[in-house]
């Protein structure tokens, strides 16, 4: 079985910390904060990427940088809850749970990378 790359923005880590310990103390966040490590990976960013979030119109710059970071991996897939909305997001939105659904799908078996957005609530 392939596995499928799973990348996440450089501006959720520090988000999911900050919410995490505001919730639930440090131990909480230093918990979720490896487990993210562990399970994804973080993608890289430079400047061009951060300028070019600034033209996402009618998009919150967050939600903006998420979208670069999509497009820079190169995934297939955006795993969000959030609803951007079809003709806005930069690749095709499935939900954790629609994932979880489908682990049997053949595009879980693609070696194709997907996207995990960050969506918390505050």
């Amino acid at each position: 079985m392939v596995k499928r790359p799973a990348w996440i923005a450089p501006i959720t880590i520090p988000t999911v910390h900050y919410l995490a310990k505001r919730n639930g103390g440090f131990p909480a966040a230093a918990t979720v904060t490896a487990d993210l490590l562990r399970l994804l990976r973080v993608a890289s960013l430079d400047n061009h990427d951060y300028y070019d979030a600034l033209a996402f119109k009618d998009v919150e710059y967050e939600d903006a940088l998420q979208f670069v970071t999509c497009r820079r991996v190169a995934a297939s897939f955006l795993v969000t809850r959030s609803d951007f909305g079809v003709k806005r997001a930069p690749a095709q939105r499935r939900t954790a749970a629609g994932c979880c659904l489908s682990l049997k799908d053949e595009f879980l078996l693609q070696a194709t990378p997907v996207f995990v957005a960050a969506s918390v609530g505050q």
